[in-house]
C-alpha cells in the first residue's frame, strides 16, 4: 500500500487509470499550501490529458482458485474516460486509484474492464472501462491519479456503503442452481427458477427426459420397448428416489455479475448398478417363471414394478473432486451450459465414482 507524505495545490477533475501499491509522494487538492512548489508551478507541470467520470458501482465475488475458501468481495467502479488532448491519448491503466481517507493509504487496483483499444485517437473521444478494489467496511475512499511520484486527488468521494445494496443479488447463481435442480433433478416446483433461471424449461425437462431414456433405460431394456407413459413414470419414479437419497450441494466460487462459478458436490445413484440390480432381479423372475412359461421374453418388463426396490438397494456415488460448473448471465438470469455432458450427467445417474 502507499502513503501520502506530502500535498500539492492542484485542482484536478480527470484521471488515468488502475495501480499498484506502494509510497505515494503527493496529493494534489484545491490547496494553496505546497511543499518544495507553488500551485502555480504545479499547474505548469502536471496537466490532466483526461476526463473521468464515475459511471456507478457495484461489488463482486471474485476468486483466483475456484476455491470457497478465496472468494473476497471486490467494489468494482465503471468510469468513462475522455481525452482532453489534441493527439492521440494512450491510457496507461496503472495510474488510478483509491485513497483510503483516513489512513492515508493507496490500496492497489485491478483492471475489471479493459477500456477499449486503451488508445483515444481524437480530442473528446471518451472510452469506458471498469476498476476493482479491496475495500474495507466502514472506511472513506477518494479517487486519485498518479503523476510522476505524485498522487492527485479528483475531489470524487467513493463509499463503499453506497453499493452495499448490490450485494443483495450476488448470491442468485447460487439461487438459481439450486432451483434448477429442485426442479429439474427433484421434479420439484420452484418459483426461483423462473425468476433466475434462463434456460427454458420444456426444453431442458425434454433434454434430461431423453438422457435418461438413452442412457437409463436403454441399458435396462435389450428385449422390451417401452412406451412414453412408461418412459415418462420411470423417470419421474428415479427424480423421487434421487429427492429421496441423493445429495447434491452447490457453492458459490465467484461472480463478477456477467459469469459465475458453482462448485458441485454430490452423491447420486449409479445407472450402472441399477442396471446391474435390474439384470439380476428379472433373471430372478425369469427363473421363477419359467416352468410355465407365462413370462418368456417378458421378464425386462415384468420388472419394472420393482424399480422403486431396485433403486433403494443401489449404492450412492461421487465424484473425488467438486464439478465446477460456468453460469452465464443473460437478461438478469443465469444460464446454465446444458452441453457439458459432466453436468449432464448428474441428471441420469451417469457416475460411477467413488
Amino acid at each position: 500500500m502507499k502513503k501520502f507524505s506530502k500535498v500539492l495545490g492542484f485542482s484536478l477533475l480527470s484521471v488515468l487509470l488502475v495501480g499498484c501499491g506502494g509510497k505515494a509522494q503527493g496529493l494534489a487538492e484545491k490547496s494553496t499550501e505546497v511543499q518544495s512548489s507553488s500551485s502555480s508551478e504545479v499547474a505548469e507541470k502536471i496537466e490532466s490529458p483526461i476526463e473521468v467520470k464515475l459511471n456507478q458501482g457495484y461489488f463482486v465475488l471474485f476468486n483466483e482458485t475456484k476455491k470457497e475458501e478465496t472468494k473476497k468481495e471486490r467494489l468494482v467502479l465503471e468510469l468513462e474516460v475522455k481525452n482532453l488532448v489534441n493527439n492521440a491519448n494512450f491510457l496507461n491503466e496503472r495510474k488510478l486509484a483509491l485513497l483510503n481517507k483516513a489512513t492515508d493509504e493507496v490500496i492497489k487496483t485491478y483492471v475489471f474492464k479493459e477500456f477499449g483499444s486503451g488508445v483515444l485517437q481524437e480530442k473528446n473521444e471518451k472510452a469506458t472501462g471498469a476498476l476493482s478494489f479491496d475495500v474495507e467496511e466502514g472506511a472513506m475512499y477518494d479517487l486519485v491519479y498518479q503523476v510522476n511520484d505524485d498522487w492527485l486527488s479528483l475531489n470524487i468521494t467513493v463509499d463503499p456503503a453506497d453499493y452495499q445494496d448490490t450485494k443483495t443479488t450476488l448470491e442468485d447463481p447460487l439461487t438459481a442452481t439450486n432451483a434448477y435442480f429442485n426442479v429439474l433433478a427433484f421434479n420439484e416446483e420452484d418459483a426461483n427458477y423462473q425468476k433466475l433461471v434462463s434456460n427454458n424449461l420444456q426444453n431442458a425437462n425434454t433434454l434430461h427426459q431423453n438422457l435418461f431414456k438413452d442412457k437409463v433405460l436403454g441399458a435396462l431394456f435389450s428385449r422390451y420397448k417401452p412406451d412414453e407413459a412408461t418412459v415418462l413414470s420411470m423417470y419421474q419414479r428415479f427424480q423421487a428416489m434421487e429427492k429421496k437419497r441423493a445429495t447434491i450441494v452447490p457453492t458459490l466460487i465467484s461472480n463478477d455479475t456477467e459469469k459465475a462459478i458453482v462448485s458441485l458436490q454430490f452423491e447420486i445413484m449409479s445407472h450402472q448398478n441399477i442396471k446391474d440390480l435390474f439384470f439380476e432381479k428379472s433373471q430372478e423372475i425369469g427363473l421363477a417363471t419359467h416352468w410355465s412359461g407365462i413370462l418368456e421374453g417378458k421378464e425386462e418388463e415384468a420388472t419394472i414394478p420393482q424399480f422403486d426396490e431396485i433403486m433403494e438397494q443401489t449404492v450412492l456415488v461421487r465424484r473425488e473432486e467438486p464439478l465446477v460448473i460456468e453460469l452465464v448471465k443473460v437478461e438478469d438470469k443465469w444460464e446454465f451450459d446444458l452441453n457439458n455432458e459432466n453436468f449432464q450427467a448428474i441428471f441420469y445417474g451417469g457416475y460411477r465414482g467413488k
